[in-house]
């Protein structure tokens, strides 16, 4: 990716170290002047299908408690993403070249990148691992499963400790 052709990246953020350190990565790898990146989430939300369960009275009071944590989790990740491109802006990228996207998650996290990733983009950037509790796999989940599916772009892993050179 030396050429000065504009370049459209997808990186994948979900707050882990490791999307933290794919963020920096792939900040550090190409050239703020000639790429656009986008930060991209696929924010799980809490199924429409379990509010239904709350016509019945037992949930009616832990319903609001529910709805205040999906509220919670949504500020906390719209907070990461930003930071997530306050980190490309300190690293030289220009205010319009790093965009946020936080995008409701549809089909599942993997599913959801990879459609996007069929969008236009040079490239997708991920962390090795995510927020999982699992801690001894060798790759998370989601990018398990875009390292399989992503054959129509460049698709870079991102380890905990990578830095570029």
């Amino acid at each position: 990716m030396t050429d000065d052709k504009l370049k459209k990246i997808l990186v994948a953020v979900d707050g882990s170290e490791y999307s933290v350190t794919a963020v920096r990565y792939a900040g550090a790898m190409l050239n703020p002047k000639t790429t656009e990146v986008v930060l991209f989430h696929a924010l799980r939300k809490i199924d429409d299908a379990f509010w239904s369960i709350g016509m019945k009275r037992a949930f009616l009071d832990r319903i609001s408690d529910i709805k205040a944590w999906e509220a919670a989790e949504d500020e906390a990740m719209k907070k990461t993403v930003h930071k997530s491109r306050q980190i490309l802006i300190d690293m030289g990228y220009p205010e319009g070249a790093a965009t946020e996207v936080i995008h409701r998650c549809e089909k599942g996290v993997a599913r959801d990148i990879l459609r996007e990733s069929k969008s236009g983009y040079d490239a997708v950037f991920l962390g090795r691992k995510g927020i999982s509790a699992v801690k001894d796999l060798v790759m998370g989940g989601t990018a398990q499963k875009l390292v399989e599916r992503t054959t129509h772009v460049a698709t870079c892993v991102v380890g905990k400790g990578a830095g570029p050179g």
